[in-house]
């Protein structure tokens, strides 16, 4: 956004414009149309912002704070150009006036940018970039407070009333010190998780379950969408500072899948829930056709040298952490070839079309963030962590005190 001092200072307004008997015309804009469209937009964009709740629809808790804070200011905008519209409309903007509230349209239209892109973005990458977010929110915030202070109110004949909201935003804004310490303290912890991980350090059940929670992940569902949403950003490149983070906490957010949500399926299986339950739920799908490892069902079944069937990508994962046993009967492996079971595929696919149930291939973008994994140190401990406690769950399920 353009230096709202360089930008006003520009095209001042004459000293005593409003009330000189001298024959010079006040230095007042032309007759605009655009002006009046201008006031109208200013006025439905407060209104949006203050009508709507980007904290609420942000996805990370530790940043509603500071998104609730320009639903605050928006509401007092809200309030104070209802009546600049009013006063507007008798008269043509200064120029000075209009070129101020074209800036503020500008920040205004950033807060909004900002809001809708914090609710599109995963809530580990919000976490990793927290301290960058909220620098953006004070930064519009200041300037926002510099274009109300530099607003030529005595030129516009608010009453008092507006001229006080006016104020208050201003110093509102100027006011505004996000939080962060607590963002701080939480994303070093998950920080700190990664490097013991990396160190081979199996992280404290208790532990990152109470992170998890703080970063808004508290059942099966928000944590297959999170890691979803971190693959894609991984896939899209959207954050190259992140990148290796983001590709551990992938693996970090499978093995809390597993150990604090029992790896139920991803929400992709089930979104139908219970909220459908009377329409009429697709059923569940034989046992057979769900991975052992994930519990998922199978997009790409393959077939291990035991005979044992799982969906390509945990396999793979399983044998990229070092081990070369089949997971569900512990038998040692002559060989790690993966043998396509496309009967199997077939029978799922029709299934699934049979049942409404989406089926997702495999597709190449799915395969760079996979690969990435693989390469990522923490991420492989992490998948090796996640096919220990696999491997013993399995063993415990199996066991004949278990049978009994």
């Amino acid at each position: 956004m353009a230096n709202p001092r360089t930008v006003l200072t520009s095209a001042p307004s004459p000293p005593g414009c409003c009330s000189s008997s001298s024959s010079s015309p006040p230095s007042l804009a032309a007759p605009s149309p655009s002006d009046g469209e201008l006031l109208r937009s200013l006025h439905r964009l407060a209104r949006d912002l203050s009508a709507g709740d980007a904290a609420a629809e942000t996805p990370a808790p530790f940043l509603r704070a500071a998104l609730a804070s320009v639903t605050r200011r928006s509401k007092l905008l809200a309030a104070a150009l209802d009546d600049l519209a009013v006063c507007a409309a008798a008269a043509d903007l200064p120029r000075s006036a209009s070129l101020c509230l074209r800036e503020v349209l500008l920040v205004l239209q950033r807060f909004k940018a900002l809001a809708a892109d914090c609710a599109a973005r995963s809530r580990m990458r919000l976490l990793l970039q927290s301290d960058e977010i909220e620098e953006e929110v004070r930064e519009l915030q200041q300037d926002l407070a510099t274009l109300l202070d530099l607003l030529p109110v005595a030129e516009l004949g608010l009453a008092e009333d507006v001229l006080d909201l006016l104020a208050l935003a201003s110093r509102q804004c100027r006011r505004f010190a996000p939080p962060a310490g607590a963002e701080r303290a939480l994303k070093a912890r998950v920080l700190s998780l990664i490097q013991g991980i990396e160190r081979e350090i199996v992280p404290e059940r208790e532990r990152l379950e109470e992170i998890l929670e703080e970063v808004g992940i508290s059942d099966a569902a928000t944590c297959s969408d999170e890691i979803e949403s971190l693959e894609r950003e991984i896939g899209d490149r959207a954050s190259e500072r992140w990148t290796d983070a983001m590709i551990a906490l992938v693996g970090l957010l499978r093995y809390a899948k597993c150990v604090l949500f029992s790896a139920t399926p991803r929400p992709s299986d089930s979104k139908t829930g219970p909220e459908v339950d009377e329409e009429g739920e697709p059923p569940a799908p034989p046992p057979d056709f769900r991975c052992p490892i994930t519990l998922d069902i199978m997009r790409e079944p393959v077939v291990v040298a035991s005979g044992q069937t799982y969906d390509r990508e945990p396999i793979a994962r399983w044998f990229d952490s070092g081990r070369s046993t089949c997971p569900k009967t512990g038998q040692v492996l002559t060989n790690l070839e993966l043998v396509p079971n496309k009967a199997l595929k077939n029978l799922i696919a029709k299934w699934c079309r049979e049942n409404g149930v989406a089926m997702e291939s495999s597709e190449a973008s799915k395969s760079e963030p996979a690969q990435a994994v693989s390469a990522n140190k923490a991420a492989l401990e992490a998948a090796r962590m996640t096919a220990s406690f696999l491997v013993k769950k399995l063993s415990i399920s199996f066991s004949p005190d278990a049978a009994d």
